[in-house]
């Protein structure tokens, strides 16, 4: 072996040594919770459902897709870059998006200018806390993604009672300074640990020689299709098949985001327990079979309990997906560039699942039933494919 092959196998067993505690390590996971926390969307009352729907679906394929172009400059040393440039489309697009008056000025604002300031950031988030964490890795980063959650109810209940005493322009200007503010702490205090990689491709090919690489990716393309049916069409169910109010319709979010956020945190301590793998197979077939019991419910009480438990389990998929990345990676210098890969692919799944939803609920007649079959159905394949790879890994591992 050379002095270079010496010197790489060096850098890479350092890479496994993880810190798994500490002050450095747990700042990270405050500067990731806090960009959890800013990347919320605001709510857009004032324009239809189909609209809305379709900045959304935007929105989410463009903070995922992204991470194909943010993964490689991840692992290059490039975080701090990301948070920069993420803050300021952040806070342009809040203040574009006050002062928009036509949807298509929605969209360019909060669809697309909006979602790529996200996206940014979004590697930093999933790829920072792996890389300080070993044993609690789970909970560190269950605990980072509570920012989602949290963001989530207080964004949008900030946003709902400040709009009806101070309306929708004023109400962005607070929020866009209270995310600046929000911001500077991840500036500050987020740092990698891992020398800078060498540059490579966007998308490693030779990564799909893993069969479980292929089956947690194929997880992450069918997982979007199916997890995000409930969250799209819970409050249009809501309205029109229970003829609840609009006041109680606008917090199911909120209590979705409860569940969430209690679902995050509980199933990511018990993944230190169990192992990641387990879990996030539980969480997606969890997932699958409540989705459908969604079909049963015809009372407010029942919408609610169901708004709650589903977003229980599902809203941990996006917690252990990444940590199953990292479970199964030798060389921790290339997490970025997995996550990147795998997200990135998955985010044309998520394109497709709400055109596919959209074709499927009949609002005309009221009908949800093919959208809910479509759902769980869906995320059972996609703990099916989990399960394998989780399987495959675990088999390889003992025979190694």
């Amino acid at each position: 072996m050379n002095q270079m092959d010496t010197e790489s196998a060096i850098v890479k067993a350092e890479s496994q040594c993880f810190p798994d505690g500490g002050l450095t390590a747990w700042l990270q996971v405050l500067g990731a919770f806090l960009l959890y926390f800013n990347t919320w969307g605001i709510l857009l009352p004032t324009y239809s459902t189909l609209a809305i729907s379709q900045i959304g679906s935007t929105q989410s394929f463009l903070l995922v897709f992204v991470r194909v172009l943010t993964g490689p400059s991840f692992d290059r040393g490039y975080l701090q870059s990301f948070n920069t440039v993420g803050t300021i489309l952040l806070v342009l697009e809040l203040m574009t998006t006050s002062a928009a008056a036509k949807c298509y000025q929605i969209f360019l604002a909060h669809g697309l200018r909006f979602r790529l300031g996200c996206g940014c950031m979004f590697i930093n988030m999933m790829a920072i806390v792996p890389i300080y964490f070993a044993t609690k890795r789970p909970i560190a980063m269950g605990i980072a993604s509570l920012g989602t959650g949290i963001g989530g109810i207080i964004h949008s209940v900030i946003f709902h009672r400040l709009q009806l005493r101070i309306g929708f322009f004023w109400t962005l200007r607070k929020i866009t300074f209270v995310v600046l503010f929000l911001q500077l702490v991840p500036y500050l205090v987020m740092c990698t640990r891992l020398p800078p990689s060498k540059p490579r491709d966007l998308v490693q090919i030779t990564a799909f020689k893993s069969v479980a690489y292929t089956c947690i990716t194929l997880a992450a393309v069918l997982g979007p299709m199916g997890m995000y049916v409930p969250f799209y069409e819970a409050q249009l169910f809501a309205v029109r098949k229970l003829g609840t109010g609009q006041t109680l319709t606008f917090y199911l979010t909120p209590i979705m985001n409860a569940g969430s956020t209690v679902g995050r945190l509980l199933l990511s301590g018990l993944a230190v327990r169990f192992g990641t793998i387990n879990l996030f197979s539980v969480t997606l077939i969890f997932s699958g079979v409540i989705c459908w019991t969604w079909i049963a419910v015809d009372t407010i009480g029942g919408s609610v309990a169901f708004s709650f438990w589903y977003r229980f389990f599902s809203g941990a998929i996006l917690v252990l997906g990444p940590i199953m990345i990292a479970a199964i990676l030798k060389d921790m210098r290339e997490l970025g560039t997995r996550i990147g890969t795998s997200f990135g692919i998955g985010a044309f799944g998520l394109l497709a699942g709400n055109p596919i939803v959209g074709a499927l609920v009949n609002v005309r007649i009221e009908s949800f039933i093919r959208a809910q079959i479509f759902g769980g159905v869906v995320l059972l394949a996609c703990g099916g494919f989990a399960t394998v790879g989780g399987v495959w890994k675990l088999m390889k591992n003992r025979g190694a």
